[in-house]
Order: C-alpha cells, then structure tokens, then sequence
C-alpha cells in the first residue's frame, strides 16, 4: 500500500483514490470477519440435554446448531457416562429428528471394514450395533395447522416387544413417549431466565449462555430435591408417610444429602471419594 501510494508519478486524487480502496479492503475484511463472527456465536440456538428418566440426572448437554455434530457431541457424553464396558441394557428415546440415528450409529456402533470394488475407494465401513441397545422415537402427525393431532412410536434398534417390555419394568405402565424431556425443558425455563421465550432476558451471546447453562444444570442435579424422586422413610402417630427427598444426584448415588449452593460452590471433588 505504502509503495503503490507515495510513487513519485502519482497525483493527489490518486493518492485519495489508493487510500478508500485500501481502507475498503480493510473495512470489508473486518466486516466478514464479524460476520462469521455473528454466525457462530449470535442468531437462533438449540440446546440439546440427555436425561436419566429414572432418576431424572441430567447426563450432558450441547449448545449449538441442530445438526449431526451436536447429536453426535450429546450422544459420546451419553456414552462417558454410561462407561465403555456397561453390559447393562441401553435405552433410547427421543423425537423423530433425522440427525439422531446417523449419531447413535456414528458414536455406538461397531465398526469393521471390508473390501469395496470401486475405482474411487478401496474400502467402506460396515457396522453391527450392540445387542443391549434399544432406540425407539416418537412420530409426531400435525395437521395443517402444524397442531399435533397424534403420536405414535417406532422401533429403530430393537424390537417394540422388547422395548415395551423394559419400560414395564422400569415404570410399569409407561409408554414410549418424550415427556421426561419435555418436563425438564419447562423447569430449565423456570431455573434459567436466559431460556425463557419472548423476554428481555434473553441471551446476547453464546459464550454466557454457555456458563449459565453448566450452574443451572450443576444447581438441578445436586441441590433441587425432585418431588418424584421422593422415597417413605416412616409413618408418624398418625399414621401419615414422611418422605424423604432426595435430588438426581441422590438418586444416581453420588452424593448422600442435598447440597446447598454454598456447598456447591466450594466443593473440592479432588479431595473426596464420594460426595456427601
């Protein structure tokens, strides 16, 4: 820029004119940059959470884009903390989003390779999915008001036989539907002012809505006693239970009490076995 502007040949109009069309450059350079920018951490935002629906522990969650990427990042959080060597039965449900399935193939498949004939690959990747792994989604019918006039299940790994008869056991009378989910979206909306809809507390970047999310989740899992997790402890003169409540924590076994938010804030989880 230097060289093109102070040539000897060179008139003061062309020097103006050097000036705005490399300021332009500039200006514009920096003006994709923001853009990018925006695009990544601004606009439209989903977020993704898998839910223990037995003790109502939320495992992890993802904010991001609703692709295969977040799918995929939520589903090898679900794998982390089921262990890699669980031979215990695994249960999925969930809506019926296209990226799901890729996903749950993608982190918990099996995966060997076999010769291809093709000029352009050498070799493609076959898949065996585990034997204890259940993946059933909910079918949701709207009409053309976009109204969900009905529900249905379908079975993707698995048998519905199967399916139906491990949420028996679990629940006894429990169907394959999304409505732990979908409770725990309305109490993130109470615990978390950035999720509610249509308010001025919304969120204006993603980097804070990050930090809020990990304390409202922390806060849920290890200080918020669940009503439907509460166990009779004993009867009184009267006859009448007293109850015992406990949070998912509790329920999951990782900690004895509820902890305050104090207790939450200066826990130190290097220096404890178990969290009591």
């Amino acid at each position: 820029m230097r060289n093109n502007i102070w040539q000897k040949n060179i008139s003061e109009k062309q020097k103006k004119d050097l000036f705005e069309q490399e300021a332009a450059k500039i200006v514009n350079t920096w003006k994709d940059q923001r853009k990018i920018a925006r695009l990544e951490n601004y606009g439209e935002k989903w977020l993704w959470q898998a839910i223990a629906s037995r003790s109502k522990f939320i495992i992890g969650h993802v904010l991001g884009n609703r692709t295969f990427h977040e799918a995929e990042q939520l589903l090898l959080k679900v794998k982390q903390a089921r262990g890699i060597n669980n031979s215990k039965p695994l249960l999925l449900l969930s809506d019926n989003f296209d990226a799901y399935k890729p996903a749950i193939i993608s982190v918990m498949a099996k995966y060997r390779s076999k010769p291809y004939k093709n000029r352009n690959s050498f070799y493609f990747k076959s898949y065996t999915m585990p034997d204890n792994l259940y993946y059933a989604v909910v079918v949701k019918e709207r009409n053309s008001l976009g109204k969900i006039i009905r529900t249905r299940p379908r079975a993707i790994f698995g048998s519905m036989k199967d399916i139906n008869a491990m949420l028996r056991t679990f629940f006894k009378k429990q169907k394959v539907n999304v409505s732990f989910i979908e409770r725990l979206n309305l109490t993130d909306r109470m615990l978390n002012s950035r999720l509610v809809r249509k308010t001025i507390t919304y969120s204006k970047e993603i980097e804070p809505l990050r930090y809020q999310l990990t304390l409202s989740t922390t806060y849920y899992n290890f200080c918020l006693p669940n009503a439907a997790l509460k166990i009779p402890a004993r009867r009184d003169a009267l006859g009448r239970y007293r109850w015992i409540y406990r949070t998912p924590a509790m329920a999951e076994g990782l900690t004895s009490s509820i902890f305050s938010f104090n207790d939450l804030l200066l826990f130190n989880p290097n220096s404890h076995h178990k969290m009591t």
